[in-house]
C-alpha cells in the first residue's frame, strides 16, 4: 500500500495465499488443467498469471495465478 493512498488496496493481488507443491510434472499439469477448467466454467476469475517455468525465480519453477472466486462478493 502507498502512503499517499491509505486504504487503497487496488494494487494488492494476494490477500489470501495458498500453495500447491506437485510431486511430479503430471500432478503439476493436472492442477493447472483444473484451474483452467474452473475458469472456463466461470467459477473463478483469473486476474494475472506469472509463468516461471522457462525462467526460474530464485531457483523456483512455478506458475503463480491470481484469481478470485466468482460468487464471492
Amino acid at each position: 500500500m502507498r502512503r499517499d493512498a491509505i486504504g487503497d488496496a487496488s494494487r494488492i493481488f494476494d490477500i489470501i495465499r495458498s500453495m500447491f507443491v506437485a510431486p511430479s510434472m503430471v500432478h503439476f499439469t493436472a492442477v493447472l488443467e483444473s484451474v483452467v477448467e474452473l475458469a472456463a466454467k466461470g467459477v473463478i476469475i483469473i486476474i494475472r498469471v506469472k509463468d516461471r517455468i522457462k525462467q526460474s525465480s530464485a531457483g523456483w519453477r512455478d506458475v503463480m495465478i491470481n484469481f478470485y472466486i466468482n460468487s464471492d462478493e
